[in-house]
């Protein structure tokens, strides 16, 4: 269970994209249908990986017991 440890390095990236002020205009990074949804984009990526790693330490937990 441990795994899941693995998103903390990306928890700041997440904190930062929540803690700057929302810009007037989209970046140009963004594809043009996400930019409404900024913050939940940014969210759901790093709920995706978290999510990913703990059903990995779940099957491995099972597994190993």
């Amino acid at each position: 269970m441990l795994l899941v440890f693995a998103c903390l390095p990306q928890l700041p990236r997440l904190f930062g994209v929540f803690s700057a002020p929302k810009p007037t205009e989209a970046p140009a990074s963004y594809p043009e249908g996400i930019w409404p949804l900024r913050f939940s984009a940014n969210a759901f990526r790093h709920t995706r990986r978290f999510t990913s790693l703990f059903l990995l330490g779940m099957i491995l937990d099972t597994l190993m017991t």
